[in-house]
């Protein structure tokens, strides 16, 4: 008598495994952009923060545009500093602010497939502008992954190109 698996037994495993990967690859997926998301929100919440604590202090320029997140009252530590002002989280998670004539911005941005450098366009991102009359408007916008079902425009967000 023999004590085993046949290779039938063996293949319905296989395929019941494939079939369990199948369906929770994609809500596994769908949770990390969610957090990532999360994560972005934050950012760009303290950025907001900070530049408008900032603007009160300062005013808005006279011309030209300014990078002012180092300027900002802002903890940055864990955080890898780029170029222009712009500070990046291990997961990917960029973020800067800049003021320019009559307005502020803060742009948050998620660069997972093309890296911190700055160079290509980032995965999704969610800017704000800030006009001190008139408050905060918001925009997303999404390149190569697939955001427009996660609730944004509830939170104020008009979507934007990419």
């Amino acid at each position: 008598m023999n004590k085993g698996f046949t290779l039938i037994e063996l293949l319905v495993v296989v395929l019941i495994i494939g079939i369990l990967a199948a369906v929770a690859l994609p809500q596994y997926q769908k949770a990390v952009e969610k957090s990532r998301l999360a994560e972005m929100h934050l950012m760009r919440s303290s950025l907001e923060k900070g530049l408008e604590l900032y603007v009160m202090q300062h005013g808005l320029p006279s011309g030209g545009t300014e990078y002012i997140t180092d300027l900002l009252d802002i903890d940055f530590s864990g955080l890898t500093a780029i170029e222009n002002n712009y500070y990046c989280s291990s997961s990917g998670v960029c973020g800067k602010a800049y003021l320019g004539v009559n307005e502020g911005f803060v742009y948050v941005e998620m660069r997972k497939r093309n890296g911190t450098d700055g160079d290509g366009p980032p995965d999704y991102g969610l800017s704000s502008i800030y006009d001190p009359q008139t408050g905060w408007s918001r925009e997303y916008f999404s390149c190569y992954v697939n955001i427009d079902n996660f609730g944004l425009e509830e939170l104020g967000y008009e979507q934007g190109a990419c």
